[in-house]
């Protein structure tokens, strides 16, 4: 009877210690761990409007952390130069998220960044001028807002981060200021009703999704520093006529051109390598192209295309 009892206590904690053992969500506490999901999209964080405008100290400034969402329905709104005799420099993440009133905003002089999703959502935003001490707009800054019309940039700008107009559908036209070397990811995607835009030659990268869905978009001169065209970059823009790649450029990535339905012309250097896959896919209008006879073509990369593929 003592062998039976000893034989089940152990059998008992055997299967005690694989029932622990064997998760490994598990914590040494004992407490359930679920391992947090992985965002895709780093301007997509949760975000909760502020009862009172706030402000946090930075280097001898000051950030302007949110806005009371008293002034929600605000349609216009100066931003002051000072908090308690120190400079304005910054003006926080999602400090004025979906003011979906606001059509005006004045930015003072002291400001030198506009942190990520600062503007977003502020459907009835439709002019912005951005003063001469502005060196950074940080991502989707002005995402969706869906009223902006034009927006005036001062001197110093450098740089405009991924997503930053992405969603603007009433902007007609951009021209890049001459400090912004790169368009970054998504800048201007969705842009539906962007038809002309200026690019200057000192920009050295259009990255990807740059322009997709500007389905407005009829005319584009790229410049002769880059030497690539990013995937998706002009996806789906049925309005684009005319490409021509500068010399130069050595990749043509995958879906780059993909759904240009109205390009009827384009110029591919001898530059280019690589030719990606669905790079000019469904682009219905194209009817002849030469591409040089040593790059590399996938053999998606005019899927759905009637173009006559001649080798230079």
């Amino acid at each position: 009877m003592k062998k039976l009892a000893l034989i089940l206590c152990i059998v008992f904690f055997c299967a005690s210690a694989l029932a622990c053992g064997g998760s490994s969500k598990t914590s040494s506490g004992g407490n359930s761990y679920t391992p947090p999901a992985i965002d895709t999209d780093e301007t997509e964080e949760s975000y909760t409007s502020s009862p009172e405008t706030v402000y946090t100290d930075y280097e001898g400034g000051c950030i302007l952390t949110a806005w009371t969402n008293e002034d929600k329905s605000a349609e216009s709104i100066t931003i002051p130069s000072q908090h308690d005799g120190k400079d304005v420099v910054a003006i926080g993440e999602s400090a004025f998220r979906d003011f979906t009133s606001l059509s005006s905003v004045t930015i003072p002089e002291t400001v030198t960044i506009i942190e990520k999703n600062a503007f977003r959502g502020c459907s009835a935003l439709n002019n912005v001028v951005i003063p001469d001490s502005v060196v950074t707009i940080m991502g989707a800054a002005f995402r969706d807002c869906t009223s902006l019309t034009e927006i005036t940039f001062g001197s110093k700008i450098t740089a405009i981060e991924g997503e930053c107009f992405m969603g603007c559908t009433s902007l007609t036209q951009f021209t890049v200021p001459a400090g912004v070397t790169e368009i970054r990811g998504n800048c201007f995607e969705d842009c539906t009703s962007l038809a002309t835009v200026v690019l200057h030659d000192d920009i050295t990268e259009i990255h990807g999704n740059a322009f997709r869905n500007c389905s407005s978009l009829t005319a584009i001169t790229l410049p002769g520093g880059i030497t690539e065209i990013r995937g998706n970059c002009f996806e789906n823009c049925t309005s684009l006529t005319e490409i021509h790649i500068p010399d130069g450029v050595t990749r043509i990535a995958a879906h780059s051109f993909r759904g240009c339905s109205a390009l009827g012309k384009v110029y591919i250097p001898d530059t280019v390598n690589e030719i990606g896959s669905s790079a000019f896919r469904e682009c219905s209008s194209l009817k002849s192209v030469e591409v040089p006879s040593s790059a590399e073509i996938d053999e998606r990369a005019f899927k759905d295309c009637p173009a006559e593929i001649t080798k230079k």
